[in-house]
């Protein structure tokens, strides 16, 4: 039975492709549900020094830019995705991967920020008998080098365009 790890917020396997909602972890959330959290935001943790807000300089201060800076503090502190967290909420699903010998990855920008994820996923399966097929669109060399940083050995890996999928 295959299973689904979904970035992707939507109902999109479920309602084009007829995956069974069971199949499918929305690793940061289902919109399909209203009354589920959705997880938004980037997936760093900003340091102290990296605080935008300023410090009173004087009679020229303006209090709408500290006000400003720290909605945006705010914002960034809300947004925060615990990517950590979330894998070890979802163990069970990353420890059932290890009998997987074929993964798919299909639309994803393999962003640095979800390396954890894919981190995860590469300790569970057997890396010298999984293949992995990734998709893309107009932007081979840089699935290239992306994906291949991770050190899976090339012949294990293909490059398919999105257009190319049955």
């Amino acid at each position: 039975m295959p299973f689904f790890l979904s970035f992707n917020y939507t109902p999109t396997l479920e309602c084009t492709y007829s995956v069974p909602r069971g199949q499918i972890l929305h690793i940061h959330g289902y919109g399909g549900d209203p009354t589920e959290t959705l997880v938004l935001g980037h997936g760093w943790e900003r340091r102290p020094e990296e605080k935008l807000k300023s410090k009173p300089v004087g009679p020229d201060d303006d209090w709408r830019i500290r006000d400003g800076m720290d909605y945006l503090d705010g914002y960034f502190t809300e947004t925060f995705k615990p990517t950590v967290e979330l894998i070890a909420k979802h163990q069970a699903f990353f420890d059932g991967l290890s009998h997987v010998r074929d993964i798919f990855i299909l639309g994803h920008g393999l962003a640095d920020v979800d390396e954890p994820y894919f981190s995860k996923i590469m300790d569970r399966v057997d890396l010298n008998a999984t293949r992995w097929t990734v998709s893309t669109l107009h932007d081979l060399a840089e699935r290239r080098a992306c994906f291949g940083a991770y050190g899976i050995p090339p012949h294990l890996v293909r490059y398919l365009a999105m257009t190319d999928f049955d």
